[in-house]
């Protein structure tokens, strides 16, 4: 019984071209400083524009995570870009930001990190021989890049079903494949991967005005509804309710836009990947 937990492209059971790849992409340092951000909160997603005509093709953002009054690491990430900006670029940015708070000669300390996260790309088909886990899995989230916690969180319950059907057919590793299969991708889970995969879509018409607007209108609802839309782990109805909740909040330039979408590519790709689960 093998599980193929070899990362984005899995090498033992490779999943369709992608095509065009979109990206996450992110560069951060930890700091040394006294530097002035909340000792006891982790600064999420601010999108604050660097300059007043800041509306380039990628809106990027900052993290803060402090880890006491004396030491911080901050990052600036572009959430999905395609193509996806270099490294370099996210770099200079996190120079402005770092600039602006006064904090652009602290001393940095530790590994520098330089993120490159290939998102959207097709789900595997299946069930077959290999069961695929992780980002050889598809399972990195399309509009979040998110992926590590659902992965820890599913690797107990795809060992067990792995062990439940090698015990009830010793002889047969495909009837626990098919098991693994159905525990990693169930078709409920598909459904919602081929919407989060839409959304992804969206956020790449977006310039960085837009892109500013949706998040504070995303950030405006409830956080138990925000959260499950980004965790990757909600059901439908928690996608549903994020979804609805924040078309509520826009003004109607962004919903046009959304309809818009909703009514070309994007959207009937998705009708076609819902219809063919």
């Amino acid at each position: 019984m093998v599980v193929d937990a070899t990362g984005v492209g899995a090498l033992l059971e490779p999943v369709a071209d992608p095509g065009p790849v979109a990206a996450q992409v992110a560069f951060g340092v930890e700091l040394a400083c006294e530097h002035g951000f909340a000792p006891d909160e982790m600064l999420f997603m601010d999108f604050s524009p660097l300059a007043e005509d800041d509306a380039g093709p990628w809106p990027t953002f900052l993290y803060a995570m402090p880890f006491g009054p004396g030491r911080v690491f901050v990052e600036e990430t572009v959430l999905v870009a395609r193509p996806a900006p270099k490294i370099e670029t996210l770099e200079a940015r996190l120079g402005q930001r770092l600039e602006r708070r006064g904090l652009a000669d602290a001393p940095r300390v530790g590994a520098v990190e330089r993120c490159f996260i290939p998102m959207g790309g097709p789900l595997p088909r299946g069930p077959q021989p290999v069961v695929p886990f992780g980002a050889a899995a598809g399972m990195v989230h399309p509009a979040t890049g998110y992926q590590l916690t659902r992965a820890l969180g599913l690797a107990r319950p795809l060992a067990q079903s792995l062990a439940r059907g090698l015990r009830g057919a010793p002889d047969r590793p495909a009837v626990a494949a098919e098991l693994g299969w159905e525990t990693v991708w169930p078709a409920s889970r598909r459904r919602i991967w081929e919407v989060y995969r839409f959304g992804m879509e969206l956020l790449l018409s977006f310039d960085s005005e837009d892109t500013r607007t949706f998040f504070r209108s995303f950030f405006d609802l409830d956080p138990n509804t925000w959260a499950r839309y980004l965790d990757g782990a909600g059901e439908g109805r928690d996608v549903a309710a994020a979804m609805a909740g924040v078309f509520a909040r826009l003004p109607w330039r962004v919903r046009t836009q959304i309809m818009a979408h909703s009514l070309g590519r994007p959207g009937f790709a998705l009708l076609h990947a819902m219809s063919n689960l």
